[in-house]
């Protein structure tokens, strides 16, 4: 109950540091978003990354640096963390389930030509 009352009724959280995964998604995501708004600039996007430990920021470096030189300059963004909807395909009619369907968050589509 003391715990229920802290977290739900008082908004208090704990201090304790995000899961290095989490971080890791975090710190790229904002990377990726300043490359993506600066028109490809890779050392803007680089400046996003945590600082917190020098072997994880090389390796986001490295991750940026390669996805730089794979695409150069950001493609054209349709949609960023969109929800989507489709009704689920019987293989064998093709036919769209009335009961089903399949649902979720993308984090972008993107046009690629």
């Amino acid at each position: 109950p003391r715990k229920f009352f802290y977290r739900y009724e008082q908004r208090i959280r704990p201090l304790a540091p995000k899961d290095d995964k989490l971080r890791r998604g975090s710190s790229i995501h904002r990377a990726l978003e300043a490359w993506s708004n600066t028109g490809g600039d890779v050392e803007a996007a680089i400046s996003k990354l945590d600082r917190i430990n020098e072997y994880d920021f090389q390796y986001e470096r490295a991750l940026m640096v390669g996805y730089h030189a794979r695409w150069e300059k950001p493609p054209k963004t349709l949609i960023c963390e969109g929800e989507f909807r489709l009704k689920l395909v019987n293989p064998e009619s093709d036919a769209a389930s009335r009961t089903f369907e399949l649902g979720g968050k993308i984090d972008a589509l993107v046009e690629l030509l």
